[in-house]
């Protein structure tokens, strides 16, 4: 499930993604791993990835109806990756709001 707010912050807009069962991609370097994708918001994202990858690591995460997402690993413990987003929040807002719609 992805959250974002509008604009006037005023009202939110869910986006479930056609990866329907929370089901995701993420790029590590020319790896493609598939994750669960755990919540999304305009800053970043929380993933399940059985794999491990080094804090500050930069991955690509895919959004279907979105596109890719550059982001930094914050942090992994187990197999949940926190991930935050390298681009604009603005921007990712936008985006999260469009494919709401």
């Amino acid at each position: 499930m992805i959250l974002a707010e509008s604009y006037n912050g005023s009202a939110r807009a869910t986006y479930r993604s056609e990866q329907r069962a929370g089901r995701g991609r993420l790029f590590f370097g020319a790896t493609e791993y598939g994750c669960t994708v755990l919540d999304v918001s305009s800053g970043g994202a929380r993933v399940r990835l059985p794999h491990p990858i080094a804090a500050w690591a930069t991955v690509t995460r895919v959004i279907d109806g979105i596109g890719a997402l550059h982001c930094r690993v914050l942090w992994q413990r187990g197999e949940t990756l926190a991930l935050q987003f390298v681009q604009n929040a603005n921007w990712v807002n936008g985006k999260l709001l469009a494919a709401a719609s």
